[in-house]
This record gives C-alpha cells, structure tokens and sequence, in this order.
C-alpha cells in the first residue's frame, strides 16, 4: 500500500495509520502543528511551508 508522505500531503497517510490503530483499540490524537512554537527550537530550521493544515 503507498501513500504520499509529503509536506503538507501526507493526511492520507495519517488517516490510514489513525484508523488501523483505532480498530485495534488504540487511543489516537491529532494534534495540530504550533509553527510560532516549535519555530523558536535550535533543531528546527526556517519552514517552507504553511502548517495551517496540520492536524
């Protein structure tokens, strides 16, 4: 099975994943990207792209 794992395309994916853990019992989250947070950690370099969509 494939999916696009891109930047700002990879929902598929994480719905995928969401779903096959649901079924077996897991707790899942998603929790949206705070850009204005993790832009201010030494191990983040400058995003190129929006992460409005996150989450």
């Amino acid at each position: 099975m494939r999916f696009k794992s891109l930047r700002n395309d990879e929902a598929g994916a994480q719905d995928f994943i969401a779903a096959a853990l649901k079924q077996r019992s897991f707790d899942v989250s998603r929790v949206r990207t705070d850009a204005a947070r993790i832009g201010h950690h030494s191990a983040i370099s400058p995003a190129t792209a929006a992460y409005d969509c996150s989450g």
